[in-house]
């Protein structure tokens, strides 16, 4: 009986010891240091914990899909310069941490640095960056989120125009009825629709005009454009009450007098219900919690201890 109760301690210790772990951290402060026509050298903030880093990167952001390229060496100090570019390109990077158990964390915010062209001259006239349009993803039916390269401008006379179109009709012009910058990353903003897009319908959104927090424009064109289905069913977490509020009172100050239709009821809807329906719709897709591994080791705990407690007293009786 002693050596069950001491296999159980054993088994106890080790799952504590599991659970004590912390991931370590991504690095931050991803910057470039030095860029020619054929190399990209950049560094990063050391991130605590950290025994090693991993540089991935490639043509295009990798913030949704991934990188197509990574450094296979660990790379052991705090920058690190990636040979064999093309001249006059645009890199895409993001740098992980691994811990001394081997531990990867993920991604750092991303980099998008440029090389030089043959005669020695950065992109865009800023030393390896360029000011583009990245992509568009699905939030709700009725919000969407662009990513930029670079931070927008965030003040209150900042322009920013788009247009969102069906693409099996083009007269199907949806309005932007608000937007509002992300704060925690200013490269990323969200409109907010004056309707509902149509699930498993592929629209074409143009920046129409946008400014980056250096001054720099995007002009409308074919590097401005991008190209979404929208799925037939959307995951998103609930909303944030931050976005909630911005988002109502933007809609307030653009459209204070309009009214958006509603496609299906034909009833009148202003912008504060089209607001308070995308907020619902976001929630209404929460997901429902789900059972991690913390959860199934606290059940053979529970169940390994009951087992010893009913061998105990058998025994006792016995």
């Amino acid at each position: 009986m002693k050596n069950l109760f001491k296999l159980f301690s054993v088994f106890l210790i080790i799952a504590v010891s599991i659970f004590s772990v912390h991931a370590v951290n991504a690095p931050t402060n991803l910057k470039m240091i030095d860029a020619g026509t054929d190399f990209i050298k950049m560094g990063w903030d050391e991130a605590e914990g950290a025994g090693g880093y991993y540089m991935y990167y490639g043509k295009k952001s990798g913030v949704d899909n991934g990188y197509d390229l990574e450094s296979y060496e660990l790379i052991e100090g705090l920058e690190t310069q990636i040979d064999g570019l093309d001249p006059a390109t645009t890199y895409y990077f993001s740098v992980t941490s691994i811990d001394e158990n081997g531990d990867e964390a993920g991604f750092s915010e991303e980099g998008v640095f440029s090389t030089t062209n043959v005669l020695g001259e950065s992109i865009e006239g800023a030393v390896g960056v360029k000011f583009e349009f990245i992509g568009v993803s699905v939030k709700t039916y009725d919000t969407l989120e662009l990513t930029f390269s670079s931070d927008l401008d965030a003040s209150d006379s900042a322009v920013r125009e788009f247009k969102i179109v069906n693409k099996g009709d083009i007269l199907d012009e949806i309005e932007v009825i608000s937007t509002q910058l992300n704060e925690a990353d200013t490269k990323r903003i969200t409109l907010a629709l004056g309707e509902k897009t149509l699930p498993n319908t592929e629209y074409e959104v143009t920046v129409i005009a946008i400014t980056d927090k250096d001054g720099r424009t995007i002009e409308s064109g074919i590097d401005s454009i991008d190209s979404f289905v929208v799925p037939e069913i959307i995951e998103t977490s609930i909303v944030d009450d931050e976005l909630e509020v911005d988002l109502k009172a933007a809609a307030e100050v653009s459209d204070t007098d309009k009214t958006v239709a509603d496609g299906l009821s034909g009833e009148d809807m202003s912008s504060d219900d089209v607001v308070n329906d995308t907020i619902s719709a976001a929630k209404s897709n929460e997901k429902l919690p789900t059972t991690g591994p913390e959860h199934i080791l606290i059940f053979i705990l529970a169940f390994i201890l009951g087992t010893l407690i009913f061998i105990f007293k058998f025994n006792k009786r016995s």
